[in-house]
């Protein structure tokens, strides 16, 4: 009787395992809680290692990585010329398969809250204006090369 080799055994599992441990591809949408804000915008997987900075260059957003960096398109309404350094990541909650943040603005104390992939990598976002008062965060977080960036405009309800 031969046995299989370990090595072929383990070749055949490395085919299969990752293929059920894969975010989707495409975006996913993402829609926050507020009184007085409405909040939405979507995510989407990046090909990084690790996520360690965001940057904006040439008018793009650029995801730094620890051994690469992606550059992405930034969203539309995205002003890349006006930051708006107004909102505060004030609070993190593990929320089982989710990662509930609030984040608050500095000027009013207003907040609203996100719901994003479960994990405890640390955070990146920026913020730039957007059209009539609106601002658009850009967020990007990950590690163990599952990373994600995203963002979501914030406009003041009618």
């Amino acid at each position: 009787m031969r046995r299989a080799p370990l090595a072929s055994i383990l070749a055949a599992l490395l085919f299969v395992l990752p293929g059920c441990s894969h975010p989707p591809a495409g975006p996913t949408d993402v829609v926050g809680s507020s009184q007085k804000y409405v909040v939405k915008g979507q995510y989407a997987p990046v090909a990084l290692d690790q996520v360690d900075s965001l940057t904006i260059e040439n008018g793009r957003l650029v995801i730094h990585g620890l051994s690469a960096s992606q550059t992405v398109d930034l969203p539309a309404a995205a002003d890349a010329t006006k930051p708006d350094p107004h909102w505060a990541l004030t609070t993190e909650n593990d929320a089982g398969a989710k990662r509930a943040m609030v984040f608050t603005q500095d000027e009013s104390l207003d907040d609203f809250t996100i719901e994003l992939p479960a994990g405890d990598a640390e955070m990146h976002y920026g913020i730039l204006a957007g059209p009539n008062g609106a601002d658009v965060m850009l967020l990007a977080w990950g590690d163990k090369s599952q990373c994600y960036w995203g963002y979501v405009t914030i406009a003041r309800k009618a």
